[in-house]
């Protein structure tokens, strides 16, 4: 597949299987996204895998808010994605350009880890 075919393919899904995924199809997508350009290679997030019904449920509580994204509920997996605090080395770049490049960082790394689950035939959906 193409890079323009794997763009078109890419899209949010809210609609999930209940079949569990493939820890290797999940380390391929976290090793798309720890592959993403960074701001001075600062890399500043973590992803965290939550697979785990009692806490994938909890995860599900903080997204469900106000009726929205009850989806999450019947997802088999979830990625958590934290920015890290920005440390000096990290904010070099941003202090002398007076911007904050981490929110790009992440940005950047989610998009890499999304387009890699749709080569590997899995649906993400972005949730903020």
């Amino acid at each position: 597949m193409d890079f323009s075919e794997l763009i078109k393919l890419r899209q949010s899904v809210r609609q999930y299987s209940d079949r569990s995924v493939e820890r290797e199809k999940i380390i391929a997508c976290l090793e798309a996204a720890r592959l993403a350009p960074s701001a001075n290679n600062s890399q500043p997030w973590k992803f965290i895998v939550v697979d785990e019904p009692e806490l994938k449920n909890r995860v599900a509580d903080c997204t469900a808010s106000l009726g929205m994204n009850k989806f999450t509920y019947q997802a088999p997996v979830m990625v958590v994605v934290v920015l890290e605090k920005e440390n000096l080395f990290s904010s070099l770049g941003g202090k002398v350009k007076d911007k904050i490049f981490c929110h790009y960082d992440v940005g950047l790394a989610i998009g890499q880890f999304c387009l890699q689950a749709a080569e590997l035939g899995l649906g993400t959906c972005i949730i903020g």
